[in-house]
C-alpha cells in the first residue's frame, strides 16, 4: 500500500470521485495495518477531498463502520487540513 500510495501520488492532480470510490474500496479490502491506513488516507483520499470538497460528507458516516480501520481514515484523511 506504501508503494502504491507513492505511486499513485504523482496523479492527485487527476484525482476524483471515480478514483475516491476506488481508494474507499481499498480500505476495506486491502487495509490492515497502520501504516497502510494511513499512506492511502494522506496522500491518495486527501487528494479527492482536495480536488472534489463534496466528498468530505461521506466520512461522517466512515466513522460508524465495523471496520476498524475506516473509522481511522475518517480522521486520517482530514489530518492535513486540520494543520491549518
Amino acid at each position: 500500500s506504501l508503494l502504491v500510495s507513492y505511486l499513485y501520488g504523482r496523479y492527485t492532480g487527476e484525482c476524483a470521485t471515480c478514483e475516491f470510490r476506488l481508494f474507499v474500496s481499498w480500505i476495506d479490502r486491502h487495509v490492515r495495518n497502520w501504516s497502510a491506513c494511513d499512506a492511502v488516507c494522506t496522500k491518495l483520499i486527501r487528494a479527492c477531498l482536495e480536488n472534489v470538497p463534496e466528498l468530505a460528507g461521506e466520512l461522517l458516516g466512515w466513522t460508524e463502520s465495523t471496520n476498524i480501520w475506516k473509522r481511522r481514515a475518517a480522521a486520517v484523511s482530514l489530518i492535513y487540513e486540520a494543520k491549518f
